[in-house]
């Protein structure tokens, strides 16, 4: 299973946010051309400006099969990204929204909000899952990745799980994703790791996108669910002993 961006069988898709639509109105650069790594001195990333989250406190994490997660950062995972995401997720590599291409903007974009989570198998990076700061409350998980050979153990899926309770701690109220509505693999991995569908997102980038949120505040979760949702609610099956896992900050009890 592959996660990402662009093709149909992509699990998550991007959502342009200010930052990035600014970066629309600079010039893309030929491959050859990719802005080098920054000169300016190392910024702490947003997420630790706004939640003081410090993911080397609780990195490098082990995984099933032999992956171990690592914290990251822009400059480490550029090469993987050049080398390995026009494959994956099967992009053309000379569209101006491409992965592999750097503009400037995007580079800054990137070194501000992004969280990167570099994922190896001993020495070899195998996987890559990025994400950013979405506002003042929401954090966005923009793409992941796996080489081919490197798939079938339920990587992010169990990556996810164990990053959840650490945000909800520093006090984020919502994870969002997107992904292609077709993409059924992708909306049972969610589901089961308590994302509430929330709706279509259509851009002229990315397409038709469905739009997923998990919930780490139990009132938030509440509002959305009286709102929105009809029938029964995901944390009553809950209650009447099916397997659906726990919604908002991890709970011991209904």
């Amino acid at each position: 299973m592959e996660f990402g961006r662009d093709r149909p069988r992509v699990l998550f898709s991007a959502s342009m946010t200010a930052v990035e639509r600014a970066s629309e109105h600079t010039p893309n650069f030929p491959e050859t051309e990719a802005a080098p790594a920054s000169t300016r001195r190392t910024r702490e990333p947003l997420s630790q400006t706004l939640w003081g989250l410090e993911w080397s406190e609780l990195l490098p994490l082990e995984l099933p099969g032999g992956i171990v997660v690592h914290a990251s950062s822009y400059d480490a995972a550029l090469p993987f990204i050049r080398e390995h995401y026009a494959l994956i997720f099967e992009e053309d590599e000379q569209s101006p929204f491409s992965n592999t291409r750097v503009t400037p903007a995007k580079e800054r974009y990137y070194r501000i909000a992004g969280d990167f989570f570099e994922l190896r198998r001993g020495e070899r990076t195998v996987g890559l899952m990025v994400c950013t700061v979405a506002d003042w409350s929401t954090y966005y998980i923009r793409s992941a990745a796996m080489l081919p050979e490197c798939r079938g153990n339920k990587t992010f899926e169990n990556l996810i799980a164990i990053l959840l309770p650490h945000l909800a701690a520093a006090g984020i109220e919502r994870v969002e994703a997107d992904f292609a509505p077709q993409n059924v693999v992708s909306a049972t991995v969610l589901a089961k790791l308590g994302f509430h569908t929330g709706g279509m997102v259509l851009t002229d980038r990315w397409g038709a996108t469905a739009r997923v949120t998990r919930f780490l505040d139990p009132e938030r979760e509440e509002v959305f669910l009286r709102q929105f949702c009809s029938g029964v609610r995901p944390k009553r099956r809950a209650q009447s002993g099916a397997s659906t896992p726990p919604t908002g900050p991890e709970r011991s009890s209904p």
